[in-house]
């Protein structure tokens, strides 16, 4: 059991799931497939507690949960870019990975809007960077890190990192070091607004980008809905989030009947305004 130390670090096994908003799932799974490679591996529709209808993809080791509810088309008519503005993905032969992706009919974001971007002042050498528009509105990021030996390995292979838009970098990196990450670089971007500054944290394969940009204020909800972690006791996790004195967005440990035997989840609000998810797999 993780509950020895005590300390909610400790309970967190790995990441889960990245979770957007879908407004048309068949829509979703078939341009994710076809323009990133990415396979369906698990969909279910729940009615409790709420209704909804789930969609599991995989790419690598880098997992995405599409919820789809009654209401979603109109919630995303609402969201903005959100705190978890968008999520990247590793790619190793970048040019061709970009080719292959504007080719299968992928849209640039107005984020880059004259194409792939090298950031100079980001990493040892620079990291070359493309984002394209998804079907809900997510913006996916095709990242290569310029100092990396990849091997020779090609195409989009798995997790890069989740972006998340902070108010205060230095307040975000010890409120991520809670969750077990640690510092793991950085750097800056000129913009005509100002210097953004750019701080990396790491746990495990798992990184977060934190983008503090000039005039940044507590995000909300956008397409990208939330990040979830496993742990190895979720009842556990709820209380050390209590103790920590997290903003709690579900009052009680809940129950989704997914998977074989269900699944326990709660959700905490992080202090840029992210959703965070933790969960584990019932066993029987």
């Amino acid at each position: 059991m993780a509950g020895d130390s005590g300390m909610l670090k400790d309970n967190i096994r790995d990441v889960a799931h990245l979770g957007i908003l879908c407004g048309d799932l068949e829509q979703t799974r078939e341009w994710y497939e076809r323009t990133l490679g990415f396979t369906a591996t698990y969909e279910k529709e729940v009615f409790y507690p709420d209704r909804m209808r789930m969609l599991f993809m995989e790419l690598g080791n880098l997992c995405v949960e599409f919820v789809r509810t009654p209401d979603a088309a109109s919630q995303l008519a609402s969201r903005g870019t959100g705190a978890l503005s968008h999520f990247a993905m590793d790619a190793p032969d970048f040019d061709n990975c970009v080719r292959r992706v504007l080719e299968a009919g992928a849209v640039i974001d107005a984020s880059t809007p004259d194409g792939p971007v090298h950031y100079a002042r980001l990493g040892e050498k620079g990291v070359n960077g493309l984002n394209i528009k998804s079907p809900n509105g997510e913006v996916a990021e095709l990242c290569q890190d310029c100092s990396q030996n990849y091997g020779g390995r090609t195409g989009l292979r798995h997790w890069c990192h989740l972006a998340v838009e902070v108010v205060n970098l230095e307040h975000t990196v010890e409120f991520y070091k809670k969750l077990g990450f640690v510092p793991d670089g950085g750097g800056y971007v000129d913009s005509p607004q100002g210097i953004v500054r750019i701080g990396f944290v790491r746990r495990g394969a798992f990184a977060l980008e934190l983008i503090q940009r000039p005039g940044n204020t507590k995000g909300n909800d956008g397409p990208i809905d939330h990040i979830a972690f496993w742990v190895e006791d979720a009842k556990e996790a709820f209380a050390q989030c209590r103790m920590e004195g997290f903003e709690r967005l579900d009052m009680r440990v809940k129950e989704l009947p997914i998977f074989e035997h269900g699944l326990y989840y709660f959700m905490i609000r992080g202090i840029n305004g992210e959703k965070i998810e933790f969960c584990q797999k019932k066993k029987w």
